[in-house]
């Protein structure tokens, strides 16, 4: 298992910058219309190794490792195949963040105790988007509400 993060905010994060989505390349097939999926010349991580792997395709059928070869996989052009073009990148198994914070990950301080809980929950689900794409699949929020979450929570209770 590959544990990573503990919450390190990033620094240099200030105001709405990071409601900047993050920069995306458009793939040739819309995601989740394809049956199977080609990554081509990529190196591979894996987690047990010290090094990457040479450059190597991997086909992926029904979200399992069909095949990984050296050589090119040839896909019938007739089959719902989403190829994806690797251009020497690293492949790896998604990361998990045993200790991650969706509010306070990359917020500075003042806009958690100044802004409203709609607006920070705007900001944590363009954090979450961010961290996927830094390539973790899987993290486990650790919550802590804010001083003004738990004032608004009050108030909302009240008659």
């Amino acid at each position: 298992m590959l544990l990573a993060g503990f919450c390190q905010p990033r620094l240099g994060q200030v105001g709405d910058t990071i409601l900047e989505s993050p920069d995306s390349t458009p793939s040739p097939t819309p995601p989740g219309s394809a049956a199977a999926t080609l990554f081509q010349n990529v190196r591979i991580f894996d987690g047990k190794s010290a090094a990457l792997s040479a450059r190597s395709n991997v086909l992926v059928n029904a979200n399992i490792i069909e095949r990984i070869s050296a050589s090119p996989i040839a896909v019938d052009q007739n089959d719902n195949v989403r190829i994806i073009a690797g251009n020497g990148r690293v492949l790896m198994p998604g990361l998990i963040d045993a200790h991650w914070h969706a509010f306070m990950a990359a917020t500075p301080m003042q806009t958690l105790i100044s802004s409203s809980p709609s607006y920070l929950h705007l900001l944590a689900a363009r954090e979450a988007e961010a961290t996927l794409m830094r390539g973790f699949t899987t993290v486990r929020n650790c919550p802590r509400e804010s001083r003004q979450h738990r004032r608004s929570r009050r108030a909302e209770a009240r008659p």
